[in-house]
């Protein structure tokens, strides 16, 4: 399975997968051009350098690349708010449902005690929800889970970007759960073409800087996969609570949540000390 901080995972792998397109000099060359002076991003490390160990254009080695993870796993990330991680082992992860979340932000604000300031006018500021009709029927996973925890916190710290949308980032909200990042095992089948490809251009960039650079440094990446169908439990393996979260809502303020956890921690037994 690819972990994209683990690069043990995955470089090898396509290390051996590229032998058929490397040229007479492959890798050897790659290893011995010395130290490049490009971001880890530089899309450079692909279309210019990895190409001078390629005997094919490198977009069309990208492609093959591409087809051929089709048969692959990769480990990604959900970031949410949730009291009970345990539901998502029991109901999987759903698509964004604007129906639904206009329901729930409904029921919230006219149950919840702590919603009560926005009864008077909750039904103005649904109407004014600027992700009203927003990703409806898409689902987000993160390749990885640095990513969410520095620059996509609101996830973890507010829950449903629908509901903030309605709300505004309040403490209120903060305060319905524990930000929790659950793991997916995808099955590379479910993404689309287009997100393997992309993975595959990532892939290979990040292979090159590392037979070049040979860095100790895995980069944090922003890459997510966008999903059009539900996924079931049984690809859900686990989920952790993280210390520290950024809120990109308030200025990437550092927000702490020490010895975190949910109500499936609870149930879960304990270590042996």
């Amino acid at each position: 399975m690819i972990n994209w901080k683990d690069p043990e995972t995955w470089v090898p792998a396509v290390s051996r997968w590229a032998r058929p397109y490397l040229n007479d000099r492959g890798i050897r060359h790659l290893k011995a051009l010395g130290y490049k002076k490009l971001h880890w991003d530089d899309p450079d490390w692909r279309t210019r350098i990895a190409q001078q160990a390629f005997r094919i254009d490198v977009e069309e080695v990208t492609t093959r690349l591409g087809s051929a993870l089709k048969l692959a796993f990769v480990e990604t990330h959900h970031g949410c708010l949730t009291a009970d991680a345990g539901t998502y082992l029991r109901l999987g992860l759903l698509r964004n449902d604007p129906d639904r979340l206009e329901e729930e932000v409904r029921r919230m604000v006219r149950e919840e005690d702590a919603f009560a300031r926005f009864r008077p006018e909750i039904e103005q500021r649904i109407a004014r929800n600027p992700y009203r009709n927003g990703d409806a029927g898409r689902l987000y996973v993160a390749l990885d889970d640095r990513a969410l925890v520095e620059k996509a916190g609101h996830y973890l710290i507010y829950g449903s970007e629908w509901v903030v949308g309605v709300l505004g980032p309040c403490e209120e909200l903060r305060g319905r759960g524990t930000p929790t990042l659950v793991k997916v095992r995808l099955p590379l089948s479910a993404a689309s073409e287009y997100d393997r490809r992309e993975l595959a251009e990532a892939l290979l960039q990040e292979w090159t800087r590392i037979k070049v650079n040979r860095p100790v440094d895995v980069p944090v990446t922003v890459f997510t996969f966008m999903l059009r169908a539900d996924l079931p439990p049984a690809w859900v393996t686990g989920h952790r609570h993280p210390e520290l979260v950024r809120d990109p809502l308030v200025n990437f303020a550092v927000r702490h949540y020490p010895d975190a956890f949910c109500r499936k921690c609870r149930q879960e037994p304990r270590a042996p000390d």
